[in-house]
């Protein structure tokens, strides 16, 4: 082979490599900041410096954790910015590839986000979209919260909430000290029953045939479909400061008989025990019958079968227990107002976790 041969060859096999190396055989990706610890929901930038600075391809950034993500780094002239917004918080390992090469970046401690606080929420109720009515008592209004987000939207302001249902219709029912409020989307709130001023009303509940349900500190009413005149429930019956109205899966209604440390089940004109519980209080049922009662003595969610047997505890031990509210895929929401009011989401799998806020 001649020298023009062999210095052909050589010239050829160079080119060669480095057309390589400009396809990504040979990039670097390394890490050149990423600011303050990231947290679980909101944006973080991990900044990169690629070599050689040539390199004008897509570099991609993948993080592997309690889950997986992977998005596109923009930039160019060897800076480059990742934009990464992990679901969960954990420990992600952190891999870059530009063209043909992997470069690992380490890993990240991604913090949890800190629970959304509310002041003084004494009423839950979950809605069909997966939003949570909320009334925040201290700030004396009815809120909507996006559990996922943690954002807050005010729906009304009020004199002295504490109880909220929503109607099958949309309508929502809200007890505001001696009177019981209807709010309908677009409208101010609108009276639709009182009592007498000495007295307040509390729990609410709203049946699937739309009527609607609450309790003062010694009686039940039922206000058929929302409006006219109410009429009284279980008359024989005295009750003790109730915190809690739900429907059962037979149509009955489930009363925590909070001073009594009882639960009622009332069934047209008959009135009988269904379980016994120290300071029940929030009330919901399940669609597959189950029933949950926010116990203020044992600091926990209770949870009975549709007859009225126990059958444990749900999620972890509470500050406080006070309102609750369940999702039509099991999901719990729970209001906790030990120290600081915050909601609890215990999900069907037990898995117990906080609403964060924004």
């Amino acid at each position: 082979m001649n020298r023009r041969a062999v210095l052909g060859g050589l010239c050829a096999a160079l080119l060669v490599a480095t057309a390589c190396a400009s396809a990504g055989g040979g990039i670097r990706v390394s890490r050149a900041g990423g600011g303050e610890s990231p947290t679980a929901g909101h944006p973080w930038t991990l900044k990169l410096a690629v070599r050689p600075a040539s390199f004008h391809g897509v570099v991609r950034v993948s993080a592997a954790g309690p889950a997986r993500i992977l998005v596109r780094a923009a930039g160019g002239r060897g800076k480059y910015r990742a934009r990464l917004v992990f679901p969960r918080p954990g420990r992600w390992r952190l891999t870059a590839r530009a063209g043909a090469s992997r470069s690992r970046l380490g890993s990240v401690r991604v913090l949890a986000r800190a629970p959304l606080v509310l002041d003084q929420p004494t009423g839950i109720d979950v809605q069909p979209n997966g939003s949570l009515l909320v009334v925040e008592f201290g700030l004396r209004r009815l809120v909507r919260v996006l559990p996922a987000s943690g954002r807050v939207v005010q729906v009304a302001s009020l004199v002295k909430p504490w109880g909220v249902a929503r109607a099958p219709s949309g309508s929502i029912f809200v007890s505001d000290q001696n009177n019981l409020r209807r709010i309908d989307p677009g409208h101010p709130p609108v009276t639709v029953a009182s009592v007498d001023p000495a007295f307040e009303i509390g729990p609410v509940a709203v049946t699937p045939a739309g009527d609607v349900v609450y309790s003062t500190e010694y009686a039940l009413y039922l206000l058929p479909g929302g409006k006219g005149l109410p009429r009284r429930l279980a008359a024989g019956t005295t009750l003790s400061g109730p915190h809690g109205i739900a429907v059962a899966s037979d149509g009955a209604l489930l009363v925590s008989d909070t001073g009594s440390n009882r639960i009622l089940r009332v069934d047209g004109g008959k009135v009988a025990i269904f379980a016994t519980l120290g300071s029940p209080r929030g009330i919901d049922v399940a669609r597959d019958g189950t029933v949950y009662v926010a116990s203020g003595d044992e600091h926990h969610i209770v949870r009975f079968s549709a007859s009225g047997g126990r059958l444990g505890f749900v999620g972890p031990r509470f500050g406080d227990t006070y309102a609750l509210s369940v999702a039509t895929d099991g999901t719990v929401y729970a209001v906790d107002l030990g120290g600081t009011g915050i909601i609890r989401r215990i999900a069907p799998d037990g898995t117990a976790s906080v609403v964060p806020g924004p």
